[in-house]
C-alpha cells in the first residue's frame, strides 16, 4: 500500500485529490457529512456568492457526499488488503460513524 506512485493510479488527477479531515470534540472523534445530516443539520453546498441579504450555495453537494463515501471505501479496502497480504494480525474494523 505504501509503495503507490502516480504510476499506479487509476486515474493520474487522484494525485490532486484532497481528503478533508474534520476533527470532532471529546477527543478529536471523526465528524462526517451523513452523521450531521442524521442530526436534523442542513448541509448546504459550497458557498457560491452574496447577493444583498441572501447567500448563494452551489448544487451537487450530494454527488460530493458519494464521491466522498467512495474514496473512503476504496481507502479501506486498500488497507484492509494490504493487512491481508501482509498477513497482519489485526482487529476487526470498527464501524464509522457515517
Amino acid at each position: 500500500m505504501l509503495n503507490h506512485t502516480v504510476a499506479n493510479l487509476e486515474d493520474p488527477n487522484m494525485q490532486f485529490m484532497t481528503q478533508p479531515q474534520v476533527s470532532g470534540t471529546r477527543g478529536g472523534h471523526t465528524v462526517t457529512l451523513q452523521q450531521l445530516a442524521r442530526q436534523s443539520i442542513n448541509l448546504l453546498g459550497g458557498l457560491k456568492g452574496a447577493s444583498g441579504d441572501r447567500l448563494l450555495f452551489r448544487e451537487g453537494h450530494k454527488d460530493n457526499w458519494d464521491l466522498g463515501d467512495g474514496s473512503s471505501q476504496r481507502i479501506k479496502d486498500m488497507i484492509d488488503g494490504y493487512i491481508a497480504k501482509a498477513e497482519i494480525d489485526a482487529p476487526p474494523a470498527e464501524a464509522g460513524p457515517g
